[in-house]
């Protein structure tokens, strides 16, 4: 229980910068530096491979945001 309640901690810490982050972007009217900030998650997801286990996740939600297509390797580019 310690472990989930520290790891739901970690996850919601990472999200609320995540969210700081580009929402200063879209504040500044820097809409083109987003997929620079989901490139930047995704590398250091890739750097620390141990840390993060993502086995489980299917699906990525991005909301209000274009997420880089290299951020799902199933993602289909929509016409």
């Amino acid at each position: 229980m310690p472990a989930f309640l520290l790891s739901l901690r970690e996850g919601l810490e990472a999200a609320l910068i995540i969210g700081i982050v580009l929402g200063a972007v879209n504040k500044i009217r820097r809409t083109d530096l987003v997929p620079t900030v989901w490139l930047g998650i995704l590398e250091q997801l890739d750097q620390n491979p141990k840390k993060w286990d993502l086995k489980a996740l299917h699906t990525m939600l991005v909301g209000g945001a274009a997420a880089p297509l290299a951020m799902n390797a199933d993602a289909v580019a929509v016409p």
